[in-house]
């Protein structure tokens, strides 16, 4: 279940299962295009929504809320990473 916890007078860090969850709220966040918003930063198990003032954070906290519960009801479809966050580097050999 995920948990929304304070993170300063401006922003709220969501906690979820993995990181899967993690990708696919911070891209309906993203989408969502919330008035207040930001910045969405993911990270391997949480998200860290930013608003613009703590009013504006207060605003926000009603659709941040129900965003978090429609991304947990869909399950977790996060967007594939471009293709270059695919390929592999090697370093040359000596």
């Amino acid at each position: 279940m995920p948990r929304l916890l304070p993170c300063g007078e401006t922003a709220l860090l969501i906690e979820l299962d993995g990181l899967d969850e993690v990708l696919a709220l911070a891209d309906r966040l993203r989408a969502a295009a919330l008035p207040g918003l930001v910045e969405v930063v993911p990270a391997a198990r949480t998200v860290l929504a930013t608003a613009s003032s703590a009013a504006a954070l207060a605003a926000l906290i009603p659709a941040l809320r129900q965003t978090v519960r429609d991304a947990a009801a869909r399950g977790a479809t996060p967007t594939p990473p471009p293709m270059w966050a695919c390929l592999l580097y090697t370093s040359p050999s000596p």
